[in-house]
């Protein structure tokens, strides 16, 4: 995670007073990378409060094996406490919480099982429960006789209500935002990626909220481009969203997952399309690229993995039909590195996976055709071409050094072979 992951999700610094993330050691291997990765995720996060004058926190953390937390017999870390400590310690991190203790079977935090025995971390959560640096409840100051000043973040404030992120802008724009504050001086502007101003209109308030409207002579004026709508209270942007102006949707094709051409060269676009799901310390990155088969443009999956990590993407296809089609066709540009590739589809919840590790390991592109039997569910399943709900590509460590590296991707489709 980087600052800009944070603040594609960030309301803004009227809205909040803790700066924090959830972060949890999923089948935790006895030398993987995931406090590596833990300690740079707090990095991030304190810098981004320091900036902003907040608290930073770790709001959520701990182990989980499989679909539970703890087990009762076989944790793999069992001094995890004072190794998430050392990490903790130096970083400017008002507290860290982990979840509950449910019962003797899930559970987030050892126990004593008698008097003189405890659960299997108990030695290790004891030798952490001693250290000088942790804190707990009853070592805690008296917070109500706390001396502080209350003071607003933001004299004056607003977020948009209208358009939404990445609306389709064909005709003329409403737009409207919620205010807060002493908020004398509202206005709504478009600007172009680059941030330069293309068109500014005075808002007219009414109990908190800010209206107005750019004609459809304004938006027609403008073309065929991906654009900022920005909300101005006081002289300040306060919100901004992107929308895509004159650029009508693409005709469907259910039998299509992507050819990259339908993003008018703007890589937000993909990025909110495509949902990453990546391991500790390990990113991707999905760009629009000139390496393509055809058209505009191709894929170019940008991605970091560790040892034990993993990155992939995934786009939802909400159930497309593909009862005609017997394969998956698409156009890759392998790296050579020789990582575990898997292409992943699935089928009525289920996951079915093909391996490309092979393929990964040259560097000549060409157009693959994956016959759909050779998609295997991880549940022993039958994959269903009827009801296809996602499309994913994930890349796996194979080996203990960590992996920079590029590959492209084009012209995925369902086919009839």
């Amino acid at each position: 995670m980087d600052e800009a992951d944070y603040l594609s999700r960030y309301p803004g610094d009227a809205f909040i007073d803790v700066i924090g993330f959830d972060m949890y050691h999923r089948d935790p291997a006895k030398e993987d990378m995931w406090m590596e990765g833990f300690a740079q995720t707090m990095q991030v996060v304190a810098d981004f409060a320091k900036k902003r004058d907040k608290v930073a926190a770790v709001t959520e953390c701990g182990m989980l094996y499989g679909n539970s937390a703890l087990v009762v017999k076989g944790n793999t870390r069992l001094d995890w406490w004072n190794e998430a400590m050392a990490r903790i310690a130096p970083q400017d991190m008002a507290y860290f919480l982990t979840w509950s203790n449910f019962d003797d079977t899930n559970f987030d935090q050892p126990y004593m099982v008698e008097k003189k025995r405890g659960q299997e971390l108990i030695n290790g959560f004891i030798d952490f429960y001693n250290k000088p640096e942790s804190v707990f409840m009853k070592d805690s100051a008296d917070f109500t006789k706390a001396s502080v000043t209350a003071a607003a973040a933001k004299e004056g404030y607003g977020y948009l209500l209208a358009p939404n992120s990445y609306s389709r802008v064909l005709d003329k724009l409403s737009l409207s935002a919620k205010l807060g504050g002493k908020a004398d001086d509202v206005k709504f502007v478009i600007t172009d990626r680059q941030g330069r101003k293309l068109a500014e209109a005075a808002a007219q308030v009414n109990k908190g909220t800010a209206k107005a409207e750019f004609a459809k002579d304004v938006i027609n004026g403008l073309g065929a481009l991906v654009a900022n709508v920005e909300v101005l209270v006081n002289g300040e942007v306060s919100d901004s969203v992107p929308v895509l102006l004159n650029m009508a949707a693409p005709a469907a094709n259910p039998l299509l997952v992507d050819d990259f051409d339908g993003y008018y060269g703007d890589n937000g676009l993909l990025g909110g399309t495509y949902n990453a799901n990546t391991g500790s310390g390990c990113t991707v990155a999905p760009q629009l690229s000139q390496e393509k088969n055809g058209g505009d443009s191709g894929l170019a999956f940008r991605y970091s993995i560790n040892k034990g990590g993993y990155a992939g993407i995934v786009k939802s296809l909400k159930k497309a039909d593909w009862s005609g089609c017997d394969a998956l066709q698409l156009w890759i540009k392998p790296d050579g590195k020789g990582q575990k590739l898997i292409i992943q589809l699935n089928s009525n919840g289920e996951d079915f996976e093909v391996d490309l590790s092979k393929l990964a390991a040259t560097t000549e592109a060409q157009v693959i055709t994956l016959p759909f039997a050779d998609f295997k569910g991880k549940n022993g399943g039958t994959f269903d071409p009827s009801s296809v709900k996602y499309f994913g590509i994930y890349c796996n460590t194979i080996g203990s050094e960590t992996v920079d590296s590029v590959m492209y991707f084009d012209s995925i489709k369902a086919v009839k072979q």
